[in-house]
């Protein structure tokens, strides 16, 4: 099995995965984020419970944003170019990621962030993917397709290990991640709790 390194690399592979690596890098992933904002929303009197479910909501406006974005900006590459798509991608992002760091405990705010957020993965990942598909010739886009995911997955890790090490983030993997998964377990009994007792009482009326 060859993956033809030596012709992507002339063909010009690697100039063009350059920036992507740079923001794969710096694509915190997504656990991070909604540690993060189940720690910013445990406040007020808010049971943890509580605020790791609501993070989680709010995560899924990341995900819904990211599958509207990836469209447009399929069409905004097509319409311009990838890199104008990319560069707004990253921008969007750290906008997200300013949100994020900012000390503050309204939800909307949050939704905000991750919304943000999943623009910015929409538009990037779409101009890395086009990118790649313009690049290339036909014979050899499936590898550079390859190679593609192996700098996103590559560059998802470092980013995970260097927010790990540093230390706001790092405190809120020790300390908040212990929390989230205690609120997370404390959700999780309480409903198998209450649909076990729904089950009870609908057996004890038959």
């Amino acid at each position: 099995m060859s993956f033809n390194l030596r012709q992507l690399w002339r063909a010009g592979l690697a100039r063009a995965l350059t920036p992507a690596a740079l923001f794969e890098l710096g694509n915190l992933a997504t656990t991070l984020l909604i540690l993060r904002a189940s720690n910013l929303l445990y406040v007020n009197g808010r049971s943890l419970t509580a605020a790791t479910t609501a993070a989680i909501l709010l995560y899924a406006l990341h995900n819904a944003a990211a599958t509207v974005s990836a469209i447009f900006g399929g069409q905004l590459a097509d319409r311009f170019s990838p890199r104008i798509v990319f560069g707004a991608g990253g921008a969007v992002y750290v906008c997200a990621y300013a949100v994020f760091a900012w000390d503050q405990h309204v939800w909307w705010m949050l939704g905000i962030a991750f919304v943000l957020s999943g623009v910015g993965i929409g538009f990037a990942e779409t101009a890395e993917s086009t990118t790649v598909a313009v690049v290339l010739p036909d014979h050899l886009r499936g590898n550079g397709f390859g190679v593609l995911g192996l700098v996103q997955s590559f560059g998802d890790l470092g980013a995970s290990l260097v927010a790990r090490r540093r230390r706001p983030v790092g405190c809120l993997l020790t300390n908040g991640g212990v929390h989230v998964r205690r609120g997370l377990d404390g959700g999780v009994r309480g409903g198998i709790g209450s649909r076990t007792r729904s089950f009870g009482r609908g057996s004890s009326l038959r």
